[in-house]
């Protein structure tokens, strides 16, 4: 049982879960990202995160290259450079380990504080009123090499609109692209509020007129969205048509989905354009 679970089945009675959102981090993903973010040539290579266990290599975390080629954690090094020979080795210390959780404490203290950490994950929580932007800058972790970091999103009680808009526009790229069915009815939940490039008076006058998620911003009709937004608001929704999904898209793609952090350069203040 991981962490979550173990704090979900203590905390059942605990009022607080509806007004928190829950962050379960890897640090093993984050050294495995920090890595391949730090040294350009990793972007194209498979990388790997290994770690001594009982006298046996074993891999405890790798970049979705690798994953793709089947790459696991857990998986021996002997029989991981079976797979693949290309694979970019790079070992953790426990020092490392350290400075990982320390840099995600030190961060998430000023949003809502830890709720509890073991040797392999971090389990964060963030107020449920705290804006998506904020949130968002989380994930970022102050650092702007972290393009390739994919993190383990997992929602309490009560916040799975904010952070199914959280986790479509980090998991994966570039934005609003589904990958199976559930996520792209998470996504059409997302209240119109959170449209990248929206702006918020805009989001206040379709919301005035009906127009209350994702979903309905697409099913809108176009006189409509020109009526209200002019051009801009009509080029928005073409773009976000764009990336809606062919009905015959796999619901399982062989390349697993990577972060664009490119959606939140604006901070979703901007005018559509």
């Amino acid at each position: 049982m991981n962490l979550y679970k173990r704090y979900m089945n203590n905390q059942k009675t605990n009022t607080e879960l509806v007004n928190h959102h829950y962050l379960l981090v890897s640090i093993w993903h984050f050294a495995a990202s920090v890595e391949e973010a730090l040294n350009p040539r990793f972007r194209n290579s498979p990388l790997a995160i290994i770690e001594n266990e009982d006298s046996e290599l074993k891999i405890v975390d790798c970049n979705a290259m690798a994953a793709n080629l089947g790459i696991k954690k857990g998986l021996g090094l002997k029989k991981a450079l079976q797979i693949t020979p290309r694979l970019v080795i790079r070992p953790i210390q426990s020092n490392h380990l350290k400075g990982f959780a320390n840099n995600f404490i030190k961060i998430s203290k000023k949003l809502g504080g830890v709720i509890n950490s073991n040797q392999h994950e971090i389990l964060l929580r963030i107020p449920y009123s705290t804006p998506i932007e904020r949130a968002a800058m989380f994930l970022k972790i102050q650092n702007i090499c972290w393009q390739e970091l994919e993190c383990k999103i997992v929602a309490g009680f009560g916040s799975s609109p904010v952070l199914a808009k959280l986790a479509n526009l980090t998991l994966h790229q570039p934005g609003f692209r589904y990958f199976d069915k559930a996520d792209k009815f998470n996504l059409q939940q997302v209240p119109i509020r959170f449209l990248p490039g929206l702006g918020k008076q805009n989001a206040l006058k379709l919301k005035n007129s009906g127009v209350n998620s994702v979903k309905d911003f697409i099913n809108e009709t176009s006189e409509n969205i020109y009526s209200l937004l002019g051009r801009a608001g009509l080029a928005l929704r073409y773009k976000v048509i764009a990336w809606h999904p062919q009905p015959d898209l796999p619901e399982k793609p062989h390349a697993k989905p990577r972060l664009n952090f490119g959606l939140f350069k604006n901070n979703f203040s901007a005018t559509p354009a």
